[in-house]
């Protein structure tokens, strides 16, 4: 099984780690922060009022970054409406976070396994290797083709 631990990694490590899912991913500063914080949490994951109230961030600016996150499927959305949240809440100690109303609904944000991660990040380094060497070797073949019609 493969992990990335955070706290097995020391600071440069993690500041490498983030570093590769913005160059990987096409992410920003913010949305690898926000990534973090949803592995973070784990799997029973959180929605966008926790993390507005953890980051001082705007409503709609966190739930970019999740829409963002989402699209790349580094993140899973689970709808539940507000008297299953209330339930969940109740089981895991948290009635703090259980909202008052029982009508509506909300989404419940969670980070993919390592192991999707890992598979995502491999997938597209690959494609973008493969598409490195059809390129490269057309520009190889272009650079033959026009030394020969200079001979």
């Amino acid at each position: 099984m493969v992990t990335l631990e955070i706290s097995m990694i020391d600071s440069k490590e993690l500041v490498h780690r983030k570093r590769i899912l913005q160059s990987v991913f096409g992410l920003t500063k913010s949305q690898v922060e926000c990534f973090e914080k949803l592995r973070a949490i784990g799997s029973k994951g959180t929605c966008v009022q926790n993390l507005v109230d953890t980051t001082a961030s705007e409503r709609s600016v966190e739930q970019k970054k999740l829409k963002k996150l989402l699209n790349l499927g580094l993140v899973t959305r689970e709808s539940l409406s507000l008297s299953e949240f209330q339930d969940r809440c109740r089981r895991n100690n948290r009635t703090d976070l259980a909202p008052d109303s029982k009508k509506g609904y909300l989404y419940i944000y969670s980070a993919i396994t390592d192991e999707e991660l890992l598979e995502k990040m491999q997938k597209i380094l690959y494609n973008w290797l493969k598409f490195m060497e059809k390129d490269l070797l057309r520009s190889d073949i272009e650079d033959i083709s026009h030394s020969n019609q200079n001979a």
